[in-house]
């Protein structure tokens, strides 16, 4: 995953803006905002972004690094790794790393960890990040080894993003105080109010030659927000120094306003046209291959992301973002050719169109401006809002004829965390189609690139040429921040801010 530059960035400065007390000082704190429930920080018992990848990476370590500029690998709490066979990963750890207490790090850390998570009775929030691994054992103080179950291809972007190393014990207290988030990070949590508030310091003990070893930023601060407009109303009172995920009207707002830089930044997130080929929700016209190529051509994808969306949307040709490994071109594509819908429902016995059902759970703007398109061709829709996770539910009962979802991949820089979740086993439940599963399976369970990204390539050319979802475009995130606060955006949407500084006079 390459570094992104932001596609628009406007920064209006002003001397008065800047605080004279602390114009010339490097402990200036940081401030950032959130606008969604953030109950815990525990990783691994919540599924809100703010939590694992933003504010936890401050005060955990994963044992392996992916550098989001090369998307290189590289050591954090393992110095070494090397794979026995398909399925047998040894780890060699760090002997020099130390949590918050003093306490040092060891392989019997990572053992508890793992276990934990893999215990059943844990029910920690996302399984699927951890249920790849059979077992974890330790073979010396500073090596452990991991068996998975089958091999599994993205297994280190998973180390990488979604495990980080908790000390022997954390799940045993009640993680309701600072002082029980006990990492081995760049970052202590010194205060912590649940849900409203947390506050970080750099200890200055974390161990040179690392990613993590560099942060500067001397105090962290995130702030929690029961609404979007309250965050915004600090950020531009001074108040905060980062916010994030705004609408274009509160954009408008911001750029009205001095010592602000506004950017956009395409991330993993793909936006896309779902289709019950499968005939479950009842929209019989769906199953016929010459309706739904007849969809995809109606659609104009590249109108809606040029006039409807903000800037750095991406176009994309499959369900998946181009940087992900695996992800490429299908032999087959379809132009927006309203003429050519229109011959193929007639081919297919629906000269005078059909009507169904249209879900979406966000950015309803755009799904009504498909809808239009749709109804240009003789498709009526009738849309129905959900949130994310009724919406998916009603998809797995198989009640969904046309869905407008996206996908952010969870951050993983790999084609298996879109295409698997949508059309493998046991997400398939529009298309029912076992070849394609049957691909994507194997194409998981293979450590070799060059055999994965055959299986991919079979897997995107068979869900284009049958239609069974049109790709739109891969949407981008909105940033906007104190212009003096050196920020860079990366695909993931993982704002690194221990790798963040503010800018020197």
């Amino acid at each position: 995953m390459r570094a992104v530059t932001a596609i628009l960035s406007l920064a209006i400065l002003t001397p008065g803006m800047a605080n004279p007390a602390w114009a010339q000082s490097g402990d200036r704190p940081f401030r950032f905002g959130v606008a969604r429930a953030v109950p815990t920080l525990d990783p691994f018992h919540t599924t809100v972004r703010e939590a694992t990848l933003v504010a936890g990476p401050l005060i955990f370590d994963t044992l392996i690094w992916r550098d989001p500029k090369s998307d290189e690998f590289k050591p954090q709490l393992a110095q070494a790794w090397q794979w026995v066979d398909d399925v047998t990963l040894d780890i060699t750890l760090r002997t020099d790393m130390n949590f918050h207490d003093g306490k040092k790090f060891s392989a019997d850390d990572v053992v508890y960890t793992i276990r934990y998570a893999l215990d059943p009775a844990s029910k920690v929030a996302q399984p699927s990040f951890i249920t790849w691994i059979s077992s974890i054992e330790k073979v010396a103080d500073d090596r452990v080894r991991i068996k998975l179950v089958r091999p599994f291809g993205p297994a280190l972007d998973y180390l990488a993003n979604l495990i980080p190393i908790m000390p022997t014990g954390f799940f045993e207290n009640s993680n309701s105080a600072a002082g029980t988030f006990n990492g081995t990070g760049p970052y202590k949590l010194v205060a912590y109010e649940p849900g409203r508030r947390a506050e970080f310091e750099l200890t200055g003990e974390y161990p040179s030659g690392l990613p993590k070893s560099d942060a500067k930023l001397k105090s962290i601060t995130m702030r929690v927000f029961s609404d979007k407009n309250a965050e915004l109303g600090e950020f531009l009172s001074g108040n905060l120094d980062w916010i994030w995920q705004f609408s274009s009207d509160q954009a408008r707002r911001i750029r009205s306003y001095p010592n602000i830089a506004l950017s956009y930044s395409p991330t993993l997130r793909v936006r896309f046209l779902e289709m019950d080929a499968s005939g479950a929700a009842g929209v019989g016209a769906l199953k016929d291959l010459r309706v739904r190529r007849a969809i995809a051509h109606a659609i104009n994808a590249d109108k809606i992301r040029s006039v409807l969306t903000e800037p750095g949307t991406q176009a994309i040709e499959a369900v998946c973002y181009p940087s992900q490994v695996g992800c490429q071109k299908p032999a087959v594509t379809y132009a927006y050719d309203p003429a050519k819908a229109k011959q193929l429902l007639a081919e297919a016995g629906y000269a005078n169109g059909f009507t169904a059902d249209f879900y979406t759970w966000s950015n309803r703007t755009w799904t009504e401006a498909m809808a239009a398109d749709l109804a240009a061709v003789g498709i009526k829709t009738n849309i129905k809002t959900l949130d994310f996770i009724t919406m998916m539910e009603r998809r797995r009962a198989g009640e969904t004829p046309l869905i407008d979802n996206s996908w952010g991949s969870n951050s993983i820089n790999d084609a298996s965390a879109v295409l698997d979740v949508f059309f493998g086993r046991p997400g398939y439940y529009l298309y029912k189609d076992d070849a394609i599963a049957d691909r994507l399976d194997l194409a998981r369970q293979t450590r070799d690139t060059g055999q994965r990204l055959e299986l991919y390539k079979n897997v995107i050319d068979a869900i284009a040429e049958k239609a069974y979802a049109v790709p739109l475009f891969a949407q981008s995130t909105a940033y906007a921040y104190n212009a003096q606060f050196a920020f860079e955006p990366f695909s993931d949407e993982i704002p690194r801010f221990y790798s963040y500084s503010w800018k020197s006079k």
